[in-house]
């Protein structure tokens, strides 16, 4: 069983102009630079008490649609 390593990272979301939401997206690779396909992809507004949970593609990538306006950390786990 090879274990998937993953960045956490933090992202700031400022929307202007009136815009109501905003879309986090990415690619989940693992230490071997290959997608992490079926990897628990998760984004926590805590000031928002948000959590959403997403699972990546077959090549990795995920979005995070429709959120609102603040701090959010994405975390990625999963083993292949």
């Amino acid at each position: 069983m090879r274990v998937l390593t993953f960045a956490c990272a933090t992202a700031v979301i400022a929307l202007a102009g009136g815009a109501q939401a905003a879309t986090i997206s990415g690619t989940v690779t693992g230490a071997d630079s290959k997608p992490g396909a079926g990897v628990f992809v998760q984004g926590e507004n805590k000031a928002a008490n948000r959590l959403i949970n997403v699972l990546s593609d077959n090549a990795g990538h995920y979005r995070l649609p429709d959120l609102p306006a603040g701090e959010w950390v994405i975390s990625a786990h999963g083993t292949g």
